[in-house]
């Protein structure tokens, strides 16, 4: 008698029950889900700390943010496909080893450019972990509640928002200057932030087996067989597992729509590139042709306006908090005019001070930092400054006589308009010309995010629990709706907790958009947001806030598959 094979595969799938081995392939591949989710939210954490050491203008940071995506996009396209040659398991742990490399590797750049090189090399890598491990998963579950297992896997993605906002705050807030000798905070944050990926490799290779959904496709029944009978024992016991393994090996075996061996499948027929290569693109063609052609433009709309607000807002909100905290600061400057300081020493730190028309002669200012210090039309007679840090400290129209900086990082372009005459420049210091604030408390930023990522946590169990009800069209909808809305009122936020609040609103409702076209919109709304972050924060907010509204448009004329098998 000839059997179906999807039949017959789903039959032996159910007949394995779900239970202790689909729930340590849960914990196993979420570690992998967590992997992808670690890489991209890792850089908002690490931007407003690497800034400094690396030179990096709020442009560059946009670029370094979104470079993950281009790497994440290529990875989706081509994992997928290696996965159906090769097998899941093994692709998963490929691509997850090279993320781990480039990771590791991108906590020792020195340069933007290698910067960006180990970040696309890590997003390639970790590309393939969101569409494989979700194939993976689905390949191990009962058909009955599939839907409802797989929405369990984004949780992981809530917790790698969590893990990296944790760690981030455990590890990164520093105000201190920047030294060359030290290994900096955010290298080491890095470093443990690829902890999941390698768990990630480590228990796939030393507990997991094939798909044996990719094992029947490739005509390895009896290798699948035993796969399965694996999955009865640790479901069930021993009990029953010869007559289920002869019941499913019987099944396979009379199978009309597959030849299963020993040897599998013809090796000619997978090692021919044009007729594999040929069958993609024709498939790949066949989603703009009709009738799939309006129903996969208004999908990529979704899933792009997604990810361009959820990315963009997540990976720059703490370049955001830390802005409001700045322009808190700068709005409590004390003011100087038309002063005389004679025969004194400067030693305490000097902050958020403007000096107009002052007049310096016979000083010293020694062993302090110098934030938002800005001296305009002022004169330095037999003035040295040694050993003096500074950040947002400027010279405008000022003239300086016989003075003496030694040990300062005050560049040539601290001085505007300035006259020199006698004066002298001496061991200053390397590192970065650009301006970086350390008016900000740093450890505040991060708490305040790991607060808005714990607040993605129920969202993600929500949209688990109602997937089977109410199906997954009404969720996107009212999501991209309530997050447009979200968003739009960050606008009107001027504090840190309620921004913290808002985005934690986002963070609820912006899961589940996660496929290869979204890391387009990852991409764009990173450089985006880095482009005009500085000019004004209600340019890219108003955008994602647009966006956002865009996509819950199109999920309102997407059809409803709330009840249909998807195989």
């Amino acid at each position: 008698n000839e059997v179906n094979i999807p039949k017959a595969y789903e039959t032996a799938l159910s007949e394995a029950g779900f239970g202790r081995y689909q729930i340590q392939l849960f914990f196993v591949l979420g570690l992998g889900i967590m992997a992808d989710g670690v890489e991209v939210f890792l850089m908002g954490y690490v931007l407003s700390s690497a800034d400094r050491e690396l030179c990096l203008s709020d442009w560059e940071k946009g670029w370094l943010s979104g470079m993950v995506f281009v790497g994440m996009l290529i990875g989706a396209l081509t994992w997928g496909y290696v996965s159906d040659r090769i097998g899941r398991r093994h692709t998963l742990i490929i691509c997850l080893s090279v993320n781990a490399i480039f990771a590791f590797s991108s906590a020792f750049v020195q340069t933007f450019v290698q910067f960006l090189v180990f970040r696309f090399g890590a997003g390639i890598g970790v590309g393939g972990s969101i569409p494989v491990a979700y194939s993976y998963y689905g390949e191990f579950t009962p058909r009955e509640h599939r839907a409802s297992h797989l929405s369990w896997l984004n949780i992981f993605y809530g917790i790698a928002g969590v893990f990296a906002a944790a760690m981030g705050l455990a590890i990164i807030p520093t105000n201190e200057p920047y030294y060359e000798e030290r290994f900096s905070t955010w290298r080491i944050f890095i470093l443990v932030c690829a902890i999941p990926c390698i768990l990630a490799v480590v228990l796939l290779l030393g507990f997991m087996s094939e798909s044996p959904r990719f094992l029947v496709r490739a005509g390895k029944c009896t290798e699948a067989t035993d796969v399965l009978a694996e999955v009865y024992k640790q479901n069930h016991g021993s009990s029953g597992v010869n007559m289920y393994e002869e019941r499913t090996a019987d099944n396979f075996k009379y199978s009309n729509k597959i030849t299963c061996d020993e040897s599998g499948v013809n090796a000619k027929e997978l090692l021919t590139p044009y007729g594999k290569c040929g069958e993609i693109f024709d498939s790949f063609i066949g989603l703009f042709q009709q009738p799939l052609v309006v129903i996969t433009f208004l999908l990529m709309t979704g899933w792009f306006s997604s990810s361009y607000g959820f990315y963009g807002l997540t990976l720059w909100f703490p370049e955001y908090i830390k802005r409001i905290q700045i322009a808190e600061y700068f709005s409590n400057t004390e003011t100087t005019r038309k002063e005389s300081f004679a025969d004194m020493a400067f030693t305490d730190d000097i902050t958020n001070r403007m000096f107009y028309n002052v007049t310096f002669q016979n000083v010293t200012f020694e062993n302090l930092h110098m934030e938002n210090a800005n001296f305009h039309g002022s004169e330095f007679i037999d003035v040295v400054f040694q050993d003096v840090t500074s950040a947002g400290t400027y010279f405008y129209n000022c003239d300086f006589h016989s003075t003496i900086f030694n040990s300062t990082n005050f560049y040539d372009n601290r001085f505007i308009n300035a006259t020199m005459n006698q004066t002298l420049f001496m061991n200053t210091r390397g590192g970065c010309e650009l301006d970086f604030s350390l008016s900000y408390n740093a450890s505040r930023v991060y708490l305040e995010i790991l607060i808005a990522m714990l607040g993605g946590i129920p969202g993600v169990v929500i949209s688990a629990l109602l997937m089977d009800k109410i199906g997954p069209k009404i969720i996107c909808m009212s999501s991209a709706g309530f997050s447009a809305v979200s968003v739009f009122f960050i606008w009107f936020i001027n504090t840190e907790i309620s921004a913290a609040v808002m985005l934690s609103a986002v963070q609820t409702t912006a899961f589940g958009f996660l496929t290869a076209i979204a890391r387009i919109g990852g991409f764009l709304g990173n450089v985006t947001f880095g482009r005009y972050i500085g000019v004004n924060k209600s340019i890219p907010l108003l955008l994602a806030a647009f966006i956002f509204f865009v996509g819950g448009g199109v999920s309102l004329i997407l059809p409803n598959i709330k009840g249909v098998l998807l195989l």
